[in-house]
């Protein structure tokens, strides 16, 4: 939160700002859209990087096992004192093995396919209720020449969203770089059923 806004959160007023609205009215679009519980959860920059770390030091450990093969002064040293080197750091490499295994799955439930296209799709609906709460239109259409790329402002506007509240697609294998879920399907969706909430029922 910056000075000035103090009730409104980062993403938030990125968003407002990129759209050119009211931080204070999206704030309140945000909360009246129930979002928190579907995109406020861990970085998923953070728990790559953190996977990442544990398993480089994995491969440090297991290359200085080798070391611990044979006896030498320090280990005999350590002995004496009661610490067996040895012993240590095969706890240590078994507790790094437990982080590793614990961060995956982590990551693996950040970015599930249910819990990513959920995300994906409760943020294209808040961009279409913060449209709608200033009269903008919440059209959505492609580019002739590019179906990837999005020819109004509502679609413009959920994938600007999508990448400020970094909602990741779900990666094929835990080596994948994280990519930002694709804005279309999301958009589409927020778009059709904004148009069906707003057609008078006959």
């Amino acid at each position: 939160m910056e000075e000035g806004y103090k009730q409104v959160s980062t993403n938030v007023l990125e968003l407002a700002r990129k759209l050119n609205i009211d931080p204070e009215l999206a704030q309140e679009v945000y909360f009246a859209s129930n979002l928190s519980e579907a995109v406020d959860g861990l970085d998923k920059n953070y728990l790559g990087s953190e996977l990442e770390k544990f398993r480089s030091l994995k491969r440090v450990l297991a290359k200085q096992q080798t070391k611990f093969e044979h006896q030498d002064v320090i280990q005999i040293t350590f002995r004496k004192t009661g610490f067996d080197l040895k012993k240590e750091l095969i706890n240590l490499q078994k507790r790094v093995d437990e982080m590793i295994k614990f961060s995956e799955e982590r990551l693996r439930n950040e970015t599930s396919g249910t819990r990513a296209n959920k995300k994906a799709h409760e943020i294209a609906k808040y961009v279409a209720n913060l449209f709608d709460s200033v009269g903008r239109n919440v059209g959505f259409g492609v580019q002739p020449l590019d179906a990837d790329e999005p020819s109004t402002p509502f679609g413009r506007a959920v994938r600007d969203a999508l990448s400020i509240f970094k909602v990741y697609s779900t990666p094929s294998s835990d080596f994948e770089n994280l990519s930002i879920v694709h804005w279309k399907w999301p958009a589409m969706a927020a778009a059709e059923e904004h148009r069906n909430t707003k057609t008078p029922k006959k």
